[in-house]
């Protein structure tokens, strides 16, 4: 009998340490912050470069809104071949394949942007971003995004009031 007892706690004292060492599933958090940097090549300006931060909120698996902030660089303005540094601020929708690996994904972006490196900071700089790539899951839940796609300026002035071009995109969520 003392056998059969010492057995059966021996055998409870295992099943107690192995449900211990079960993994716990984790759901991903809802916020995540990211960083990122976009290029853009169009024919009346020599090439611009976007440096953000966004903050991006799950709304279901698959749909992400998100809004970020940061810096639009051209190489040189349409009329005076001067470099301008544009603040901008955005927001964003997200479609991806939550649980692969590789996922596709489509990134929808509307900017507002205001001229920083001169005087008059009433000129606006409206933008659009349109971004398809693959999107990979990093072993600590990270994501590293690439991207192409089409980046729409409106520009109010000269003889074109937008420009439409291609756009490269390079994002890294935490």
């Amino acid at each position: 009998m003392k056998r059969k007892l010492i057995l059966l706690f021996v055998a409870a004292g295992i099943a107690v340490a192995a449900t211990g060492q079960t993994p716990v599933r984790q759901e991903s958090p809802r916020g995540r912050w990211g960083a990122e940097a976009n290029t853009y090549v169009a024919p009346f300006i020599d090439g611009a470069i976007s440096v953000d931060g966004i903050y991006n909120y799950a709304v279901a698996d698959w749909f992400i809104v998100g809004a970020g902030a940061g810096l639009l660089h051209t190489y040189t303005d349409y009329s005076s071949y001067t470099p301008l540094l544009y603040g901008r601020a955005f927001v964003r929708l997200r479609f991806e394949v939550p649980k692969w690996k590789v996922s596709p994904v489509l990134l929808l972006d509307a900017s507002l942007g205001v001229l920083l490196s001169r005087q008059d900071y009433d000129i606006l700089w409206p933008e659009s971003n349109f971004i398809i790539g693959p999107r990979f899951r990093l072993r600590n839940d990270d994501r590293i995004t690439f991207g192409i796609g089409l980046r729409n300026i409106w520009v109010f002035h000269g003889c074109m009031p937008f420009a439409l071009g291609p756009s490269v995109h390079f994002g890294y969520t935490f």
